[in-house]
């Protein structure tokens, strides 16, 4: 407990500098209409979280722990990623932002972080030459369908500390290396919730967006290469996340929008402009993220009828508050005409 509880002061204390820095400079993120906040508020928070989770692995090296194969990777990704910081002072365009996703993704692949194959069911799949293919279109997804989620105090880095907390119990037993990688990385994120939950005082920023889902597909990819656990479970945690970004996406294609224009019509900004707080909206993503992580859990503990229930709420809550939304939306679009 001593790593985690390090990676939580780590995290604490580099968010408040960075904080401190963002205010002295005025690197401040100024509300617009696409906002979800009313005043100008210190960005960069991303920084602070893989600096921090760098310190960390450092500290695994101080004290002798077993550092996950590949991890290089992560450091060049990482490294890489800085290059988003620029986005805060000038906004750069959708391709250079891919490009920047898809050499996070390379960098991962050519420090080791393949995705070979995947398990599903009984049946495993061999990717064979396409896998460098695979790996970095699953890399590049990912990162945005995590990032499309960070537009809410405190959200994207809580659902950070809860599934990487889901990791670490799923690791503890087969792949310390793995445990104790997504220990420092749950102390780190919440070092720095604490500065971003609502009303966040700093926010994550590109550059954190983009960090958590490379290291969560880290951890699946090298699960999956383990015989641990399939990738596509390891993933599980962040279903609510998933489904609201993959959702959102499909809505808009089927009613012939422009999906590369930013907008604020996912399902966690609708029900908050439907008048639910930011504590509110991040409750409940958080209980389908923990039902999520138990069925997960339940099902590698070979728990099988408990994990499928646990799947089974986390899927009617869902289509309950889907539904929720849809028919609260349309009682508006009604009242407008």
């Amino acid at each position: 407990m001593i790593l985690f509880f390090s990676a939580v002061l780590v995290g604490l204390v580099l968010t408040a500098a960075v904080r401190y820095i963002c205010l002295r400079w005025q690197i401040l993120d100024v509300p617009n209409t696409r906002s979800g906040h009313g005043e100008p508020t210190p960005t960069l928070g991303g920084v602070a979280l893989i600096v921090g989770f760098w310190v960390v692995v450092g500290l695994h090296l101080v004290l002798d722990m077993p550092l996950p194969d590949h991890i290089r990777g992560l450091l060049w990704a990482s490294l890489i990623l800085c290059f988003l910081i620029r986005d805060e002072f000038r906004e750069m365009g959708r391709l250079q932002k891919l490009g920047v996703q898809v050499l996070a993704a390379f960098a991962m692949f050519w420090g080791g972080v393949v995705l070979e194959s995947i398990t599903l069911g009984s049946h495993v799949y061999e990717f064979g030459v396409f896998g460098v293919v695979v790996t970095v279109f699953v890399l590049v997804l990912l990162q945005n369908l995590y990032n499309f989620m960070d537009g809410l105090d405190g959200f994207a880095a809580s659902e950070g500390v809860l599934v990487s907390g889901a990791l670490v119990a799923v690791f503890w037993t087969q792949a310390p290396s793995l445990a104790t990688l997504f220990l420092g990385v749950c102390g780190v994120t919440l070092g720095f919730w604490i500065w971003n939950k609502p009303s966040a005082r700093i926010f994550l920023g590109d550059v954190g967006a983009h960090f958590l889902p490379l290291c969560f597909a880290m951890g699946g990819i090298q699960s999956e290469s383990m015989g641990i656990v399939p990738f596509e479970i390891v993933i599980l945690p962040l279903g609510a996340f998933l489904f609201d970004s993959i959702y959102t996406l499909l809505r808009r294609l089927m009613r012939g929008e422009n999906i590369t224009i930013a907008h604020r019509f996912h399902l966690y900004q609708r029900l908050q402009f439907l008048g639910w707080t930011p504590w509110a909206i991040n409750g409940i993503y958080a209980l389908c993220t923990v039902l999520f992580s138990g069925c997960v859990l339940f099902w590698h503990f070979d728990w099988g009828v408990v994990g499928d229930t646990f799947l089974g709420m986390a899927m009617v809550l869902i289509g309950l508050g889907t539904i929720y939304v849809e028919q609260r939306f349309a009682m508006v679009d009604r009242s407008e005409q």
